[in-house]
């Protein structure tokens, strides 16, 4: 039996090992090279207490600028020394004969799970706009990707089709209800019916630039990430057409 290619293959690592990596070369390539996603890896270091470098480290290095390096802990009990990284295995090529059987049943879910998505995100979205705080780190990719589906046709689709968008309000009211910044409830019927909210504003609309900044330098964004002024200007655009979309009140 042929050797797999290194990627294919797990690969035992220690704590130490692992901190040295992690030092070495951005979370994105170093995720490329043991075969998994960047947010499998950065989970890896944190089950293993392996810290990782800060927002905006490797940049200022390679501006020269000075660069703050942490240092390994400790093994504290129930952390593991060593950890085998598994590759995330490719998906198996579907049988000649079934290819068109299957490109078929998928296409038309895939495009009901893809507008249903844009109203996912977008109401994501406007959670955030209402509540002026990210969500943790690599939040910005909702906005990343509601350009993309707009880019794709997907956002015009779904824009139109309101018992979808009213679908996911309901079911965001149900499941995930919030609050705003005021304490009120965040109303998601409303926000899909001519309220909605794409792009921030005061410390909101830093802290998203900072993350996008930050995606973008580990490259998990790959070659289509937009500056971040032209992403804002292209979700205002989507903000506009949806809550344009809804008629007014008493417009047949």
């Amino acid at each position: 039996m042929a050797d797999l290619p290194v990627h294919q293959k797990a690969r035992h690592v220690s704590r130490e090992e692992l901190y040295t990596l992690v030092w070495q070369r951005p979370m994105s390539r170093l995720a490329e090279e043991f075969g998994i996603s960047g947010n499998g890896l950065a989970k890896i270091c944190d089950r293993m207490d392996v810290p990782c470098p800060p927002r905006g480290y490797w940049a200022k290095k390679e501006a020269g600028k000075p660069v703050v390096t942490f240092k390994l802990p400790p093994r504290k009990d129930g952390v593991p020394q060593a950890t085998d990284i598994h590759p995330t295995p490719p998906k198996p090529a579907p049988l000649p004969e079934a290819e068109k059987l299957i490109a078929a049943a998928t296409e038309k879910i895939e495009g009901i799970h893809a507008e249903r998505t844009f109203w996912e995100k977008a109401t994501a979205i406007h959670v955030f706009c209402l509540q002026d705080r990210l969500r943790g780190d690599r939040f910005a990719r909702h906005w990343h990707d509601v350009v993309r589906l707009d880019e794709a046709g997907v956002a015009a689709t779904a824009i139109a089709d309101r018992n979808l968008a009213q679908a996911v309000a309901r079911h965001k009211s149900m499941f995930f209800p919030e609050k705003a910044a005021d304490r009120s409830p965040i109303d998601y019927a409303t926000a899909v019916a001519g309220s909605l909210r794409l792009v921030p504003a005061g410390g909101a609309l830093g802290a998203l630039e900072k993350d996008y900044a930050q995606m973008v330098e580990d490259g998990l964004l790959l070659d289509d990430a937009e500056p971040f002024e032209m992403l804002m200007a292209r979700c205002a655009d989507i903000v506009e057409r949806a809550n344009r979309a809804i008629p007014s009140r008493g417009t047949k």
